[in-house]
């Protein structure tokens, strides 16, 4: 008995050193060009960036000037490039860069009351692009039916130039993907005649496109939708039994996805990751769940950045981490607090990009693992998780 439970107690360690957390440093996103120039990255900043596919480009916004800017990361070398003035009375959105180094996102245009100069303005959204230093407003049409209505948000982006959104001719819902680079246009209908509202999460590089369609009375309420561009069809993924959709969700490179859910039961968040055939919890750990639970991103490895009870970390395996004790050269740093600061994307090479507080200033960052991100699909951990308990049971009995 002893040397049985001395070969589980090897199996599982041997499982936690699959997926022990590894180590890493800060570098603060700072052009030592540019004194006095702070590039802020993520929602604190008032902007939102999720970079994958290891893109060198992240957008921003850069103070005190207050435009729009892209920044460039290469190695250690942080450069900054501010894009374009903002417009008077405006604030920018910096989406997605584009494979091609401009950005494209939203310029919100406040505008005031004309009967009641007291009245607050109203937002007026305009998808923009940044190239060469020139802010240009992209307007979307669908050139067979003029009559066709693009409402402004939300629409999705991806590096290769797609916008995708909810399309909607003669009463009938569908999706839409424009391309900037070819300026091509395709009304893609949706599996369900009874969608009164698209919500479109997210594309990736590969153009699979994440929704969730809202459905009309007495049908389901919503759907939660997989566009495939190879087979030109949609996949319905269920919730988990017992829950309903209660955040952001990130789909990945390998069409993997990560959702937030509300559990009925327990009125709590858990995190759940389809793997491109189930829907399995991102987290088997114990709680607390605080019904504060999030993912801000997600890499093809199905490592995931989000808030599990108040703090910032990284689920990977199954498991959670802390990020800020993870870090070997801390100093200057306030420790992460998810109400203070916030993690914004982690890209496949394993880098995490963020926004705390460094020497007493919010300051952008990223973090560098300073091993391999690399992480096992679940089945093949199984395989080996298998055959090596196997290896043990045939030694035992030989």
């Amino acid at each position: 008995m002893a040397t049985l439970i001395t070969r589980v107690f090897l199996v599982n360690l041997f499982s936690f050193l699959l997926f022990s957390a590894t180590s890493y440093t800060i570098q603060p996103l700072v052009d030592s060009s540019q004194p006095g120039a702070t590039f802020l990255i993520g929602p604190p900043g008032g902007f939102n960036i999720t970079p994958v596919n290891n893109t060198p480009y992240l957008g921003g916004i850069v103070t005190p000037t207050g435009s729009p800017a892209i920044g460039t990361l290469s190695g250690d070398i942080f450069s900054l490039l501010s894009l374009s003035p903002l417009v008077a009375g405006s604030q920018s959105y910096v989406s997605t860069t584009l494979k091609d180094g401009s950005a494209v996102g939203f310029t919100n245009v406040f505008m005031p009351n004309p009967f009641d100069p007291n009245f607050p303005p109203s937002v007026v959204p305009r998808i923009t692009r940044w190239e060469n230093g020139v802010a240009s407003e992209i307007t979307i049409a669908d050139p067979n039916n003029a009559n066709a209505v693009f409402p402004p948000y939300p629409i999705a982006f991806n590096s290769e130039g797609d916008i995708v959104g909810q399309h909607i001719a003669n009463g009938v819902v569908s999706a839409f993907r424009y391309n900037l680079f070819d300026q091509s246009f395709t009304v893609i209908p949706l599996p369900f005649s009874d969608v009164s509202q698209l919500v479109v999460t997210s594309i990736n590089e590969q153009g699979k496109i994440l929704a969730i369609a809202n459905r009309a009375f007495p049908g389901p309420p919503t759907g939660q939708i997989l566009y495939d561009p190879a087979t030109k069809s949609w996949k319905e993924i269920p919730f988990p039994s017992g829950m309903g959709l209660n955040g952001g969700q990130y789909l990945n490179s390998s069409g993997q996805f990560a959702s937030v859910y509300l559990d009925f039961a327990t009125f709590s968040n858990k995190l759940y990751l389809f793997n491109g055939t189930d829907n399995l919890p991102l987290y088997n750990g114990p709680g607390p769940f605080l019904n504060t639970e999030k993912v801000f991103g997600l890499n093809r490895h199905g490592q995931a950045i989000g808030n599990l009870a108040s703090r910032l970390g990284i689920f990977s395996g199954g498991a959670f981490d802390e990020l800020f004790p993870l870090i070997t050269n801390s100093s200057g740093w306030r420790p992460f607090d998810a109400f203070r600061d916030a993690l914004v994307g982690i890209n496949d090479n394993g880098q995490i990009f963020g926004i705390g507080e460094y020497n007493n200033a919010l300051t952008s960052f990223v973090l560098n693992p300073t091993a391999s991100p690399e992480v096992p699909e679940p089945g093949t951990v199984l395989l080996i998780l298998s055959a090596f308990t196997l290896l043990l049971i045939r030694h035992r009995h030989s």
